[in-house]
């Protein structure tokens, strides 16, 4: 049985606020972009709460359920961002994570981190852990939440940027928001109403090039 804030994907329904937004689950799927522009309307703590209870409905091995998520906003968004500015060094001369075709549109690898940081000013924040002794197949179903994550905020209208600057960082996070030391961050994500339209759509493979059916 759904709560009201629940997200049922066998009826493709958001009920939130006494509403319904409906999505079909391949629409929100098809539509998901990631947004480095964000305005600065904030999402309702239960917009993000309902994302929550039902991202976690991700596959789990022996439902471990091997995630553990801090979200952050106002104040503490704040507090969190300016800990991470003070100490942004390692972002120069850092492997980079963008193909050259990308980069070459871009303002450079470390200012791309240092806006990663920033969670590209989105209003809300999330860093998303996971334990230092996580199996193989616990990784797998990490990312499985992840995207439900992902999907869910799109189908309350919501964009989203998933990050991965923020590995690494735990002694930067543990002494002020009491992140466990058995936990370690595995990606942010910056959570909020876009600011404008992505001025480009990244390519996708079609289906032949990473498909091979064995269908009689």
């Amino acid at each position: 049985m759904f709560s009201d804030t629940y997200y049922s994907v066998r009826r493709s329904i958001v009920r939130f606020e006494g509403r319904s937004q409906r999505m079909h689950v391949l629409d929100a799927i098809a539509s998901r972009r990631t947004v480095r522009y964000f305005s600065a309307r904030r999402p309702t703590r239960a917009q993000v709460e309902s994302i929550l209870k039902n991202a976690c409905r991700a596959p789990s091995n022996r439902n471990n359920q091997p995630w553990r998520v801090l979200v952050f906003a106002e104040d503490a968004l704040a507090d969190l961002v300016n800990g991470f500015a003070a100490g942004d060094a390692h972002t120069d001369g850092a492997p980079p994570r963008w193909s050259p075709d990308l980069r070459a549109s871009q303002s450079g690898d470390a200012a791309l981190r240092r806006g990663g940081l920033r969670f590209y000013e989105a209003p809300v924040g999330l860093l998303c852990t996971i334990s230092r002794d996580a199996s193989p197949e616990d990784w797998l179903d990490h990312g499985g939440f992840i995207n439900n994550i992902l999907l869910g905020a799109n189908a309350f209208a919501l964009s989203t940027c998933l990050i991965g600057d923020f590995r690494g960082l735990e002694t930067r996070v543990a002494p002020r928001f009491g992140l466990p030391p058995d936990q370690e961050i595995t990606v942010g994500i910056g959570i909020g109403y876009a600011e404008r339209a992505r001025e480009r759509l990244t390519e996708r493979q079609p289906l032949e090039a990473f498909t091979a059916f064995h269908w009689n």
